[in-house]
């Protein structure tokens, strides 16, 4: 059985992976796991032995996990009723506190009376378990990070005359960290036509206000993944939700948020609604090479 999963994430990537390596702490959060040894540990790898509790079971477990702090960890069976067991955990900085987290498990109990009784369950502890891990590490109080400049010189400071100052407007607590750590510029529906039309390729993001998606976002990991995928030539506006719903009737958008990719003024498409990061990835590179439409 193969499980992938992945996730965008307002915390620095070294604070979940800390939660990921620290497996004497998982029977705090993980209900399954009932008791955790680390065998030994160092910069290299760290290796614990877990005593499981599943589906009326009892079981134990030891893995081996090769690891680079903070982005990349390795699971390796070395003892326990599974003829495989092998994952990873990968970990990409995306801003300096944001990151995205991919999970990987391939498995496979050594028993047909392992596969009958305790299958099922595991199956879901397998597509839960990333999920477990963020949420863990989102009880956690994360070390304060370093004081630099935000991304992008200038923004809230040096402000050209196609953008907002974004303390002069009242920025919902998400967007305005999506100016931060993005360093997009806040545009006005009467500046966007000249913002839009400079060369080279660009991404306006059309809000609403967050509290008005009806679901979770985070668009800072969002627009931090498509730049980093753009390779960093991807200039980057926000229009707040007034301004977008000025501008809305001009591209017929019905789902919110909306990422409109533009070469040299050109409308290249746009990606609407909450989607998985894959998709807006695969979009974007999709419509960075596109023809301009209308």
């Amino acid at each position: 059985m193969i499980v992938r999963r992945s996730a965008l994430l307002t915390q620095p990537a070294g604070h979940l992976f800390d939660v990921i390596e620290a497996a004497e702490n998982y029977p705090r959060f993980l209900p399954w796991c009932v008791g955790a040894v680390i065998i030994s540990r160092d910069d290299a790898a760290v290796s614990a032995e877990l005593q499981v509790r599943l589906a009326g079971m009892n079981f134990s477990m030891r893995t081996r996990n090769p690891k680079r702090r903070p982005t990349y960890m390795a699971i390796h069976l070395e003892r326990g009723p599974f003829r495989r067991f092998e994952g990873e955990w990968q970990l990409t900085e995306l801003a300096p506190d944001a990151c995205k987290v991919a999970f990987l498990l391939d498995y496979e109990f050594d028993s047909r009376l392992m596969t009958q009784a305790a299958g099922p369950v595991f199956r879901l502890v397998a597509d839960t378990l990333m999920d477990a891990f963020i949420r863990h590490a989102q009880t956690l109080p994360v070390a304060p990070l370093p004081v630099s400049a935000p991304a992008g010189a200038g923004v809230g400071t040096a402000m050209n005359d196609l953008t907002v100052r974004p303390e002069l407007i009242d920025l919902h607590p998400l967007l305005a960290r999506m100016v931060k750590l993005t360093g997009a510029d806040v545009i006005s529906a009467e500046a966007y036509d000249a913002w839009t039309h400079q060369r080279g390729n660009a991404m306006v993001v059309f809000t609403k206000e967050p509290d008005r998606f009806n679901v979770p976002l985070d668009l800072a990991g969002v627009v931090c993944e498509l730049q980093a995928t753009a390779g960093g030539s991807l200039r980057v506006g926000l229009l707040p939700p007034a301004a977008s719903s000025a501008m809305a009737t001009r591209y017929h958008f019905t789902h919110w948020p909306v990422f409109v990719m533009l070469r040299d003024g050109q409308y290249l498409g746009a990606v609407e609604g909450i989607r998985d990061w894959d998709y807006y990835t695969a979009e974007l590179s999709r419509l960075l090479g596109a023809a301009p439409g209308r």
